[in-house]
């Protein structure tokens, strides 16, 4: 399915409106401690100001305790474009950060984006584009992950890429039932129709997948619009250690417990039962000395895995992922079950706050 919906994906396609790269937006940038992360994002803004003259950079700051405010001062006080919020105290996440910014603009058109991310004009534009068409209420734009040149960087960046892929090819199926919130944009008026994030408050992550699902479900999924060009996407830096690998990972699994679209369930049930099954029949093979099992088992999994994952990674020019699919194919069942179950019973710390069942 992933692969037939690869194929259907890259080929919808919606005009733009007309003139709509002058269509007044806001870009919103929720941030919280990201001194260490925020220079590419600064510099590329920089570019970006100039070609869009009716484009505004709307950083929200998530009660910051480091350097991350005084040096987006240093940097962008001199541009108009760029604003520069606080989060009123007695609010707090990701959630609250964007809302804040919302309320703060009147633009219909709503770009967000992470302060760890690059972006770039044709990125931008794409985006902006997408979002002039009548019936589009939200589009998803691509994000491709760099982590660095070791062997569990390369692993984590597919993984990454993995998910983007999966993401366009459950739109081009029908389903759209993942998104990103480091490249997303939706109208405003379309964020009141559904109550924006009412209701999923609690979860520090998911602004994207639960707004997501309810649009599809208030709009319909053809509201939902999937960018898909290797020259649209934009650039995130990738978790500079194990431990933030594994709580990033907490933190999107954790947001599965809120589903309520009937489709988001199944494809999660579904997921969890596939790979139960899969590691169950590896165990018995062991167990049993099926060792032409255990090799065929491998080998097809291997195998269905190229098939869907390398159109995926041509398209993105990122030929050099490919060999990592056989080592990531083995893997990835154990660390879906045991990130699943991080994500459901366990505690997880995240911008230095905590969150989790006690």
């Amino acid at each position: 399915m992933i692969l037939v919906g690869w194929l259907r994906a890259r080929l919808r396609h919606k005009k733009s409106g007309p003139g709509s790269h002058h269509l007044p937006a806001s870009v919103l940038i929720p941030f919280r401690n990201e001194e260490k992360r925020l220079v590419p994002l600064i510099f590329s803004i920089k570019n970006l100001i100039e070609p869009f003259d009716n484009v505004e950079f709307i950083f929200i700051d998530d009660h910051s305790d480091d350097g991350s405010v005084q040096l987006l001062e240093k940097e962008l006080d001199e541009f108009q474009q760029v604003r520069i919020l606080k989060l009123p105290m007695g609010f707090s996440g990701k959630k609250s950060a964007i809302s804040y910014g919302i309320s703060q603009t009147s633009n219909e058109t709503i770009i967000t984006t992470d302060a760890d991310c690059e972006l770039t004009s044709e990125a931008l534009l794409s985006m902006v584009d997408a979002l002039a068409n009548n019936g589009t209420q939200m589009v998803c734009g691509p994000v491709i992950q760099y982590s660095g040149d070791g062997f569990g960087a390369k692993l984590s960046d597919l993984e990454f890429l993995s998910l983007i892929g999966s993401g366009i090819s459950f739109w081009g199926v029908g389903f759209p039932l993942m998104a990103n919130g480091a490249f997303l944009g939706f109208k405003q008026t379309a964020f009141h129709s559904v109550d924006g994030f009412g209701g999923n408050e609690q979860f520090p992550g998911g602004d994207d997948v639960f707004l997501l699902h309810k649009i599809v479900s208030f709009f319909g999924s053809e509201s939902i619009h999937f960018i898909t060009a290797a020259k649209d996407v934009i650039y995130t830096k990738g978790d500079a250690s194990w431990t933030e690998f594994i709580q990033r990972r907490i933190r999107w699994g954790a947001k599965a417990k809120a589903y309520r679209s009937f489709s988001s369930k199944m494809s999660t049930m579904f997921v969890l039962v596939v790979n139960l099954i899969y590691i169950g029949a590896l165990l018995y093979s062991c167990v049993a000395f099926e060792w032409d099992l255990l090799g065929m088992l491998i080998l097809l999994k291997i195998l269905a895995d190229l098939l869907m994952l390398t159109p995926i990674l041509v398209n993105f020019n990122k030929w050099a992922l490919i060999p990592y699919i056989p080592t990531a194919s083995i893997l990835h069942p154990f660390y879906i079950l045991f990130a699943g179950a991080l994500a459901l019973w366990g505690k997880y710390d995240w911008k230095k706050r905590n969150y989790g069942d006690s």
